[in-house]
């Protein structure tokens, strides 16, 4: 789904900045430089892997919601 909505953003030619790139956008480099966590296979299979005890779009949210007060940007 993040993938489609950056493809619309660039088809479309909207300047936005997109920070969900699956291994190099800003939050994956805040999730490997804060967690320590190989961005290789991308952010979304890191939060499944590295966090098991938790639902994986439970983990997602909480923790863009951490990354968006790092980067202060308003919480969703």
């Amino acid at each position: 789904m993040m993938f489609g909505y950056h493809l619309a953003l660039q088809v479309h030619g909207v300047d936005e900045a997109f920070e969900f790139h699956r291994g190099s956008g800003g939050f994956a480099s805040w999730l490997s430089r804060t967690r320590g966590w190989s961005m290789a296979t991308g952010w979304d299979a890191a939060v499944m892997e590295d966090l098991p005890g938790e639902p994986p779009l439970d983990a997602f949210f909480r923790l863009v919601d951490e990354y968006r007060e790092f980067a202060g940007q308003p919480s969703s």
